[in-house]
């Protein structure tokens, strides 16, 4: 069996991490020149950390589990961590844009699912891969990314050769059309951030050679 830590000993090395994450937080607030934004959000920050850390102390003393804390944790991550937090925006971003994109793939797999339930529902095949429509879903699902093409396909190419047919459709016009054109439209996505992180870093750029030009021009 894995090694495992106490629920004590985790409790404290908890506490240790949010004791430090709110130290660091509050030293970067002391030198450095925030705006009214990156105050509230570090003031909203050492509220979580103090009130995680209290969870955490309380959670030791009576031997329970810290519920507080652990729903905590993933705001206060995505607060401390500048990072994390864009990764998070460009996600949400990328699924928002491809929106449609993705709405399209779930109902042309939905489509596919009620075909093979009602088509495949007497044979073999329909008993042991489609027996529902919650269960062709979810073979179709995983059909889509190839992961379980010849559990799907074998038996239906034994019940009759031109089943190859209505697999090799969804399978090709999945893979290649929808999820290539997924795929462009997260690239492109991906290019309009670059774009748009050079044209602001130029700008602060030039604004700080205009600050520097006219602090030092003597005319």
């Amino acid at each position: 069996s894995l090694p495992t830590l106490s629920p004590l000993l985790t409790g404290f090395v908890d506490l240790i991490c949010m004791i430090s994450f709110c130290v660091m937080t509050c030293y970067e607030n002391s030198w450095r020149n925030q705006n009214n934004h990156e105050r509230m959000r570090t003031a909203a920050l050492v509220c979580a950390l103090a009130l995680s850390s209290l969870d955490i102390f309380l959670s030791i003393h009576s031997v329970r589990y810290p519920y507080i804390e652990n729903l905590l944790r993933v705001a206060v991550l995505l607060v401390f961590s500048t990072r994390l937090r864009h990764s998070f925006h460009s996600l949400a971003s990328d699924l928002r844009d491809s929106f449609t994109i993705l709405v399209t793939i779930f109902a042309y797999i939905t489509m596919f699912a009620i075909t093979v339930f009602y088509f495949y529902q007497p044979t073999f095949e329909g008993l042991s891969s489609f027996s529902s429509i919650r269960d062709a879903y979810r073979n179709m699902t995983i059909l889509f990314s190839t992961a379980n093409y010849p559990d799907i396909f074998l038996p239906a190419v034994n019940i009759s050769y031109y089943n190859v047919f209505l697999f090799m459709f969804f399978m090709l016009a999945g893979l290649y059309f929808l999820v290539n054109l997924l795929t462009a439209n997260v690239f492109k996505n991906y290019q309009n951030r670059l774009k748009h992180m050079r044209q602001s870093r130029q700008r602060v750029r030039s604004e700080h050679i205009r600050i520097v030009f006219e602090k030092y021009d003597a005319n």
